[in-house]
């Protein structure tokens, strides 16, 4: 599952090179959850790859995903959140993707690596490393134990991410 933006700095091309190339035993869809009618250039790019690399009957484009119970859906029905992002500062969906205990794997780029520790409450991989993305999406499908361990401290780390200990931060940090 990927939800946001579909924009270039997304990386979801990237994604979409990486799915190809897994090795598992499992069947399984790319949902890729985000409004489509900007980037026409970058859309079709896409689409284009998906054709090329025989996953268009593999990818589903559920168009924009609103918060609140449609988001919820796709969190709970979904197995793994991935956001390949070349750019970010620290995104909410990360901490919503684990709130709905589903491992995360995403970038080493702006705030990520301060949001998601990697090896603990999720995975993070270079930027543009196809490679490196597609061997995390078989480590935490094939893994069941890393997969449990990921959610489990997934879930305990989004409990620090409230604003009540946001305040106590702050308050901290200017006494």
């Amino acid at each position: 599952l990927f939800i946001g933006f579909i924009r270039p700095e997304k990386g979801v091309e990237y994604l979409i090179e990486a799915v190809s190339r897994i090795k598992i035993n499992k069947e399984w869809e790319l949902i890729l959850g985000g409004p489509r009618d900007n980037y026409s250039s970058y859309i079709e790019k896409l689409d284009r790859l998906a054709v090329n690399l025989n996953l268009q009957d593999k990818i589903k484009w559920p168009g924009f995903i609103t918060y609140g119970p449609e988001m919820f859906h796709y969190f709970r029905t979904s197995d793994l959140f991935v956001l390949p992002t070349l750019s970010e500062g620290t995104p909410r969906v990360l901490v919503e993707a684990r709130a709905n205990s589903l491992p995360v794997i995403s970038t080493k780029v702006g705030g990520i690596p301060s949001s998601v520790n990697n090896g603990y409450d999720g995975l993070l991989v270079e930027p543009k490393n196809v490679k490196e993305l597609a061997n995390a999406i078989e480590t935490v499908v094939n893994d069941s134990e890393l997969r449990r361990s990921i959610i489990q401290n997934g879930l305990r780390s989004i409990k620090e991410c409230t604003i009540e200990k946001f305040i106590d931060l702050v308050i901290g940090t200017l006494e």
